[in-house]
């Protein structure tokens, strides 16, 4: 990033200056570029910079989002999981409920049969005194 930023300043410099890279007589002593040449390289190391940047960038965001969807699944499957084990307590705690009720049901028909025939008998033994 710092990279660009001096880049950008250079091509600021440059162009307020008016230098340009046919300017032979602005040529550095030290390396015999033109600041115009300087300028090419910095921006074309620049562009190496953003790309790399981009690459990293990029490799990060794939990392991050694995790791979101790795851990969505396993929230998922959690979810499921629990989703099983409440649908079968349900399944279980029915068929209890259904069968005390049968056996309700049941026990309740024998009383009323029971009561009934007592009532009967009590009434046909008062008809017959």
């Amino acid at each position: 990033m710092n990279k660009l930023l001096i880049a950008g300043t250079m091509m600021a410099t440059i162009l307020f200056v008016g230098c340009s890279q046919d300017n032979k007589e602005a040529q550095n002593p030290e390396t015999g570029a033109s600041t115009g040449q300087h300028l090419q390289n910095a921006a074309h190391q620049a562009g190496h910079d953003v790309q790399d940047a981009t690459s990293n960038n990029i490799e990060k965001l794939n990392k991050t989002v694995d790791d979101a969807s790795a851990k969505l699944e396993n929230s998922t499957n959690q979810v499921v999981d629990k989703i099983n084990t409440a649908t079968e307590q349900v399944k279980s705690v029915t068929a209890d409920t259904a069968q005390k009720a049968e056996d309700a049901t049941r026990n309740a028909t024998n009383k009323a049969a029971t009561t009934i025939e007592k009532s009967a008998q009590d009434l046909k033994e008062k008809t017959e005194n």
